[in-house]
């Protein structure tokens, strides 16, 4: 029983995202004739979880972006169940260059969702570990 309750107090974070999407007129701070990317943190484990941003990460150029409303929001606590949503510009993310969007908790545990297909993501990585690999260390 026990491994049973460990296995269903698990965190399971799930992230996903919608390209395309407008803002209606409004209070919001957002211009309705852009189109935006919605990122979406879901919480599908029983227990609370906290993020602390959400951006995402480059294939071809390490490194990666934060989004400002993430970073405005500040640490967002998620209950059971819930989720929390931001929007992005989507002219200034370089979907061609794009592995995927990202949560980060505050333990340093990240969530992703994949955008750039699997074999192109496979290919990346192999190329990164063979390059790891090959490249001589220098030692001071």
């Amino acid at each position: 029983m026990s491994i049973l309750n460990f296995l269903a107090d698990r965190e399971r974070v799930k992230v996903r995202y919608q390209r395309g999407m407008r803002v209606t007129p409004g209070g919001m701070d957002y211009d309705e004739n852009k189109d935006y990317t919605v990122i979406e943190v879901i919480n599908l484990s029983r227990r609370p979880v906290t993020i602390k941003s959400i951006g995402g990460e480059y294939l071809w150029k390490y490194g990666g972006f934060l989004s400002s409303n993430s970073l405005r929001d500040g640490q967002v606590t998620i209950e059971a169940g819930k989720n929390h949503s931001i929007l992005m510009e989507e002219s200034i993310i370089l979907w061609n260059d794009m592995d995927s969007f990202t949560a980060y908790n505050v333990t340093g545990k990240t969530y992703r969702a994949p955008v750039a297909r699997f074999y192109i993501r496979w290919a990346w990585y192999t190329f990164k570990f063979f390059k790891k690999l090959f490249t001589k260390k220098s030692h001071p």
